[in-house]
This record gives C-alpha cells, sequence and structure tokens, in this order.
C-alpha cells in the first residue's frame, strides 16, 4: 500500500460528512417545525378553551404528525443516499 490518500478515499469522507450534516439538518428542521406546529396548536386551543375537550389534543396530533412526516423525509433521504450512483 502507497501512503497516499486517493480520490476515492476523498470521495468517502466528503460524502460521510455531508450525510451526517445532512441528518443533523433534518433532525434540527423536525425538532423546529414540530415546535412551530405545537406552539401553533397551543395558540389554537387556547382561543377555543370553551369548545370541546376533543381539541384539547390537537397539540398532540400537530406535534405527532410533524415527527412523522420528518421521519419520513428523514427515511427517503437515507434511502436516496444508499441507492445513489
Amino acid at each position: 500500500m502507497s501512503g497516499s490518500i486517493g480520490p476515492m478515499t476523498v470521495m468517502f469522507v466528503v460524502m460521510g460528512t455531508l450525510f451526517v450534516v445532512a441528518i443533523i439538518a433534518t433532525a434540527f428542521a423536525v425538532f423546529v417545525f414540530s415546535g412551530l406546529l405545537a406552539v401553533m396548536a397551543i395558540l389554537v386551543v387556547g382561543l377555543l378553551r370553551d369548545a370541546r375537550p376533543a381539541w384539547r389534543c390537537l397539540p398532540l396530533v400537530w406535534l405527532a404528525l410533524a415527527v412523522l412526516l420528518g421521519l419520513t423525509a428523514m427515511g427517503m433521504f437515507a434511502l436516496w443516499m444508499t441507492t445513489a450512483p
């Protein structure tokens, strides 16, 4: 083995770094998006405090949908990364 670093090693390191950065950015986006949805839902429930009790679970539903959407996005990105040429 020679002591030089080849282009495949550089590409592997760059793609690995980009993959980790993309996963962290996606997780942060899921956190922010779900947080914003939860805050909006809490405000809506505050405005509808005299509404039916079923409306009080709205923040949890929105939070669960946001997390599910984020996990779906992360899964699609992981699938794209593993099947890329």
